[in-house]
């Protein structure tokens, strides 16, 4: 089954839509907010500058924190459940763990 997303309606012709596209104005602020620094002034006026935008959010400053990492490692946790939870005979260390695994895959 085909995922469809109605993205804006075309009025020049009645029950169409517009096609996803990424050229011309879209791919140039696509591209212009992916990663860009800003500044931000603190209380006493002193100006730090940040690093913002789609991009920066996913991939962060490295691996570790990044939205990207945390996704493979909700995976890598899920592994591990479904290793401990479908074993026909699992261990005494799987069976005493299985309960932490659950609740941190959840939190």
């Amino acid at each position: 089954m085909a995922f469809h997303r109605r993205i804006k309606e075309n009025p020049e012709k009645h029950g169409t839509f517009y096609d996803v596209s990424c050229n011309g104005n879209s791919a140039k602020a696509l591209s212009e907010n992916a990663s860009k620094e800003r500044t931000v002034y603190d209380d006493n006026g002193v100006a730090t500058t940040v690093r913002t935008g789609w991009l920066h959010d996913m991939w962060g400053d490295g691996p570790e924190g990044s939205w990207v990492y945390g996704q493979g490692e909700i995976w890598r946790q899920w592994a591990k459940v479904v290793e401990d939870g479908r074993s026909a005979q699992p261990s005494a260390e799987a069976v005493r763990t299985f309960g932490h695994k659950c609740r941190r895959l959840f939190r």
